[in-house]
């Protein structure tokens, strides 16, 4: 049986409220397999986001114990995390983090530029990915010149371009119509079933949920693993 990508033991995680802690995670076990296409699900404060930065290695461990591929996450040094966050983790954030000097394609060439691609492969990942999501006629626009839905697409297009072993999404159909937010959950599923690559996004959206192999279940910080089917 493969080893899971993310093993977490007994995480909780506080954000400090005046002089008292506000429990935002309370997660007695976690195991997240690879190649698998899983979402966080829950209501609004239910700790979507705070998993989704432990499993970016944003937020720190603060108590408790997760592993990422093999990697004792809480003993990692900072380079040592920031090397992770690198060359192994894709980011689609919530508010797009675009350079607003920068055009579609050169936010895209951006963070490839310390990896050891030829100019040449570096160019092909950023036209393949901008093409995957529909935007290779807007590869000199800058993102003031995009629409949000655009933005979002540009976001999403740097995160594939890595090739990571993981891409965390917050709400990455959040800005985008039904048909496109399908074409990138199909992309997504893709992702998983033919490269391998596990991918952990946090929706609202029923349509996006709906495309998920696996999802993770989050009620007041409590998270449970439930596979598609087992709901009925």
């Amino acid at each position: 049986m493969e080893t899971p990508i993310y093993q977490g033991r007994s995480l909780k995680f506080f954000y400090p409220m005046g002089s008292k802690k506000l429990k935002a995670l309370d997660c007695p076990y976690l195991e997240i397999p690879k190649g698998k296409l899983i979402a966080l699900a829950g209501p609004s404060g239910s700790g979507k986001s705070t998993l989704l930065n432990l499993l970016g290695l944003i937020e720190p461990i603060q108590e408790g114990a997760m592993h990422f591929d093999g990697y004792n996450i809480g003993k990692l040094s900072e380079k040592e995390k920031t090397q992770i966050r690198r060359d192994d983790l894709g980011f689609v954030f919530q508010d797009f983090l675009l350079f607003d000097a920068l055009t579609a394609y050169e936010n895209v060439a951006y963070f490839l530029k310390n990896l050891t691609l030829s100019s040449a492969e570096r160019h092909q990942r950023v036209c393949a990915s901008l093409e995957a999501v529909g935007l290779e006629e807007q590869v000199q626009k800058r993102p003031l010149e995009l629409s949000g839905g655009q933005k979002q697409r540009v976001a999403i297009a740097r995160a594939i371009a890595k090739q990571p072993k993981v891409i965390i999404a917050d709400e990455p159909t959040a800005s985008l119509d039904q048909e496109t937010g399908r074409k990138i959950m199909d992309i997504f599923l893709s992702l998983a079933q033919k490269n391998g690559t596990t991918v952990i996004f946090a929706s609202h959206d029923p349509m996006a949920l709906a495309f998920a192999q696996l999802q993770i279940k989050l009620i007041d910080g409590n998270a449970q693993l439930v596979h598609r089917g087992e709901e009925h």
